[in-house]
This record gives C-alpha cells, structure tokens and sequence, in this order.
C-alpha cells in the first residue's frame, strides 16, 4: 500500500506528502525488522526533504537512519548520521525530536564502547 500511495503522490507531484509517506516507510519497515528496506526507504525520503527544504523532517529522518545503523551494528554510520541530524534539529527549533536524538546518541556511544572491549 505504501508504494501505490508513494507513486500516487509522485505522479501528482505532490514532493512533500512523497517524503512523509517514504519516512513513514522507513520507520514501519525498522520496526519489522526489514533494516535494508527501512535504509532505503528513509535515504529517499530525506533526499525528498532536502530537495523541498524542510531541515525539521531531514533532522528527524536521519535520526531515525542513524537507528537503522545502529541495529545494524553500523555504530560509527549512526554516529554520524545523528550529528548530520543534531545540527538540524538544533536549527530548526525542534527540542522534542532533538532530545529523542540524543536518547539514541547515548544508545549508540553505548554500543561503540561495547564493540570497543
């Protein structure tokens, strides 16, 4: 259903809803599991966000992929996808969405100091 959805909107040229119905495909995708998907989806859907400027929605979503690397033991990827996401969640305001990255940034510093032993 996400991918007639996501081609209906692109079809309409509607860039915006195109990029909230992939992030929502990201994040539907990790939470089942399907991390190669989720990478995929969420990496289109911020491509999207860049393209139409919305900082807020790129911030989040790469938070979110930063997760997706994280799962994936990809620790050093998440790292730095979350401080790509820090800086523009700092800049847009966004303090709720900002503090769930650092939640996952402390997730992560975990991690790397667990593979570090």
């Amino acid at each position: 259903h996400f991918a007639s959805a996501i081609e209906l909107l692109r079809e309409a040229g509607n860039r915006p809803m195109e990029a909230v119905m992939l992030g929502n495909l990201g994040h539907a995708a990790m939470d089942l599991g399907e991390l190669d998907e989720a990478h995929d989806a969420l990496l289109a859907a911020i491509e999207v966000h860049q393209e139409t400027g919305n900082q807020r929605a790129e911030g989040h979503f790469l938070a979110v992929l930063a997760d997706v690397h994280l799962r994936r033991n990809e620790v050093d990827r998440g790292l730095e996808r979350l401080g790509q996401a820090k800086a523009l969640l700092e800049r847009s305001g966004d303090t709720v969405k900002l503090a769930a990255a650092l939640a996952l940034e402390a997730k992560l510093l975990e991690a790397s100091v667990g593979s570090a032993r």
